[in-house]
């Protein structure tokens, strides 16, 4: 987790853990911004509009 804590602090993004409740990780953030995104699917996240990035 220690990349992903990498991108949300470099990009100033919000989150929601859900694990502890059998949910997911979501970044929550839009797909406008290519380099977020590249980022984000190169860690195994997925994008759901128009919630934002996810992983379980």
């Amino acid at each position: 987790m220690v990349a992903v804590n990498e991108v949300i602090y470099a990009h100033h993004l919000k989150f929601d853990d859900r694990r502890s409740k059998n949910g997911a990780f979501w970044i929550l953030h839009d797909d406008s911004n290519p380099t977020v995104n590249a980022k984000l699917q190169r860690l195994g996240f997925r994008y759901k509009a128009p919630r934002g990035w996810w992983k379980e």
